[in-house]
C-alpha cells in the first residue's frame, strides 16, 4: 500500500510534494464531487498529516479546486517544517514479501539486456508479491527440446539455425523476432 501511495507523489497528483526532496514520504489528494471539500493525506515513516479544505456548511469550493491544488499545498507547508532536519528513513518491509522487477505489459518478471547493463538503469517496473507467489519468469520463447526449435508465442516453431539456401540467390527463411526491436 504504501509503494502505491508513493507512485501518488513521484508520478502522480501529488507530484508537486517532491519539492521537499525526500524519497520517504508518500499520500493521496482527494476531491469529493461538485468540489465540496478537497484533501491530501500524507505520511513519511514517522508522522501523518491530513490536510482539509471545506465549508462548515456544505458548498462547493470552485470548479477548479482539487486535493493537489488547495489541500496539498496546506499539507507541504506544514510537512516541510516538520521535517526540516529529519533524516531520510527507508520504509520496513513487511515479512514475506519479495520486490521484483516486472514487465508492465506482461506482469510477468522483466529480464534486463545488454542496454540496460550498459546504462545502469532497470528494465520494467518494481512491483511486490507474496514469497510464496513471485511473477512468473517470462523469456517469451519456449524451447522444444525435441526438435531443438523454439516458438515465439502465436508463432510455430522455428530452426534453430535457418537452413542454408535451396539454390544460391534464394534467400533463407527469416527467423521469428521475439519482442519489439530497439
Amino acid at each position: 500500500m504504501t509503494n502505491m501511495m508513493q507512485d501518488v507523489v513521484r508520478h502522480g497528483t501529488a507530484a508537486r510534494a517532491n519539492q521537499l526532496g525526500r524519497s520517504d514520504i508518500a499520500g493521496k489528494t482527494g476531491t469529493t464531487n461538485d468540489a465540496r471539500d478537497t484533501w491530501f493525506a500524507g505520511f513519511s515513516p514517522d508522522l501523518v498529516a491530513i490536510a482539509w479544505m471545506g465549508y462548515d456548511q456544505p458548498r462547493s469550493l470552485g470548479r477548479s479546486e482539487t486535493g493537489a491544488q488547495s489541500a496539498l499545498p496546506i499539507w507541504l507547508n506544514f510537512m516541510g517544517a516538520a521535517l526540516k532536519g529529519v533524516p531520510q528513513k527507508g520504509w520496513p518491509m513487511p515479512g514475506g514479501i519479495i520486490p521484483a522487477q516486472i514487465d508492465p505489459a506482461t506482469g510477468a518478471r522483466a529480464s534486463a539486456s545488454l542496454l540496460d547493463a550498459v546504462l545502469g538503469t532497470s528494465p520494467g517496473m518494481t512491483e511486490y508479491f507474496y514469497q510464496e507467489f513471485p511473477p512468473p519468469d517470462a523469456t517469451g520463447v519456449d524451447w522444444d527440446t525435441e526438435s531443438d526449435s523454439f516458438a515465439a508465442p502465436g508463432h510455430a516453431a522455428e530452426p534453430a539455425i535457418p537452413a542454408k539456401p535451396a539454390s544460391p540467390g534464394t534467400p533463407a527463411k527469416a527467423p521469428v523476432t521475439v519482442g519489439t526491436p530497439i
